[in-house]
């Protein structure tokens, strides 16, 4: 409960052993938010990150390839599998965006926005 109400507690747990994406409070929101949009679009986090992947690297990258780079340069929670879904994967990448955006999050969320698009188009 103290961690939930201090937020230097809160980044204390959150970044030990650099399990998460990033070690910021209002990244967590960003985190949640991004479960939000996930659900709303239909969980296509391993999809969007395969053609992120894509459009960096001129490859195409198999599931295990795109999960290994998830791990690598996002974070070990993204790659977490519950339910039969990689729930995770869009919430780090969008938390990560937030506080430490790189080349690839950056492309995930360009395309991110042209689902968006295409979904209201």
């Amino acid at each position: 409960a103290k961690a939930l109400r201090n937020r230097k507690i809160t980044e204390q747990n959150i970044s030990a052993g650099g399990l998460f994406s990033s070690v910021r409070a209002e990244d967590i929101i960003v985190h949640e938010y991004g479960h939000v949009i996930s659900k709303f679009y239909g969980n296509k986090g391993l999809e969007i990150t395969g053609k992120a992947y894509y459009n960096i690297h001129g490859k195409e990258a198999t599931g295990i390839e795109l999960l290994s780079f998830l791990e690598n340069n996002v974070s070990k929670y993204a790659t977490t599998f519950k339910h039969g879904k990689y729930t995770e994967i869009m919430p780090e990448i969008l938390a990560k965006n937030n506080s430490n955006a790189d080349e690839f999050t950056k492309e995930f969320v360009k395309l991110l926005k042209e689902v968006n698009s295409n979904e209201k188009g």
